[in-house]
């Protein structure tokens, strides 16, 4: 028998626009938090990306996996950290979430 143990931080919402209190515009818009997103999951190492239907799965050097829904109609959204380490899953959703507002910021700073 193997007995692996796994850390896990998950949030949901029925919106990004709820979940990371911003709104979408023309300065901010999905294509903007994706790639958030996954600059956030490069400078961890990523190292895999999937998606399926309702979902993108990014696997990461140390073993993490990070999921997070598709805008889909009528759906709520969310965001799956898993790690061996216990830690990691709370740092890796905080440094999106500190990511999402500071590009959410910079693309509505006035110049």
């Amino acid at each position: 028998m193997t007995v692996r143990k796994f850390y896990q931080i998950y949030v949901d919402a029925n919106s990004y626009v709820e979940l990371f209190n911003i709104r979408f515009d023309d300065k901010f818009d999905a294509p903007h938090l994706y790639a958030t997103i996954l600059k956030v999951l490069c400078f961890h190492g990523m190292t895999k990306f999937d998606e399926d239907d309702k979902q993108y799965v990014v696997h990461l050097e140390d073993g993490t996996e990070v999921k997070f829904a598709k805008i889909r109609l009528l759906r709520k959204v969310w965001i799956h950290v898993s790690s061996k380490d216990p830690n990691t899953p709370e740092k890796i959703l905080n440094n999106i979430i500190s990511e999402i507002k500071k590009a959410y910021d910079l693309a509505h700073k006035e110049i």
